[in-house]
């Protein structure tokens, strides 16, 4: 049987069959390429790939498949950012999460990504909130510093 590559998520699976790829979370517009191609294309123009989009309802009626649920967002470029500006041991968490949501919704775990998408965020604003506590302590402690030395 044949096996493909895909680029499912942002993420290079493979070698895998068409079954394996459905499951996966391929949908018509994902690239793939098999030994013999020169390049990468879109799953439906490849007619044995196409054919994994229809399903025959009762009566033969060829019906397009329905998609998957699209990949919840991850957040990642925030949390790196809030990582290095605000607070480092939360900012790690909020990375940690960010960097599961593809893993969970690779794995057919859509609840999983969500999840960890909403700790992701949960953990880049309690980063934000760390670092806004610390520059208005900064700020206070220096303005009390100046206030006591003027005296």
């Amino acid at each position: 049987m044949t096996t493909y590559y895909a680029i499912i998520n942002n993420v290079k699976v493979g070698p895998h069959t068409p079954g394996e790829l459905m499951q996966l979370g391929m949908v018509r517009d994902t690239l793939v390429w098999r030994q013999g191609m020169t390049e990468w294309m879109p799953a439906w123009r490849l007619p044995e790939l196409d054919s994994c989009f229809y399903i025959v309802a009762p009566g033969n009626a060829v019906q397009p498949q329905q998609r998957q649920e699209p990949c919840p967002s991850s957040h990642l470029a925030w949390a790196i950012i809030v990582t290095l500006l605000c607070c480092m041991p939360t900012g790690a968490v909020a990375i940690y999460y960010s960097s599961n949501v593809g893993n969970c919704y690779l794995y057919g775990d859509i609840e999983g990504a969500k999840r960890s998408s909403r700790n992701s965020l949960i953990w880049i604003w309690v980063s934000v909130g760390i670092g806004l506590l610390y520059l208005l302590f900064t700020f206070c402690t220096t303005v009390l510093n100046m206030l006591l030395n003027y005296s």
